[in-house]
């Protein structure tokens, strides 16, 4: 037959008191850090969105935030020329 499982606060409830309280003390350290960065994500994110926001104002984003392609210019066109012709012997 197999043994009756126990609980660990059963097995010692000092130690399993003594666990439970440095898992408060670390889910509060991690609620202090993320309350502290929170500002500094929330800016980073409203900036991310101005810059979207710009760029389709620009004409470089659809309305998906997708890089818009020019229609009708070829590489011949690109402002650094035309690609360097490559010789077949080599």
């Amino acid at each position: 037959m197999t043994e009756p499982t126990t609980t660990a606060y059963e097995r010692d409830p000092h130690e399993a008191i003594q666990a439970a309280e440095q898992m408060a003390a670390l889910f509060a350290s991690l609620r202090q850090a993320f309350t502290a960065v929170m500002p500094l994500v929330q800016e980073l994110m409203s900036q991310y969105q101005q810059a979207g926001e710009e760029f389709r104002r620009l004409g470089l984003l659809d309305e998906d935030y997708e890089p818009v392609r020019r229609r009708g210019v070829d590489a011949q066109r690109s402002p650094y020329g035309p690609r360097p012709k490559r010789s077949r012997g080599h």
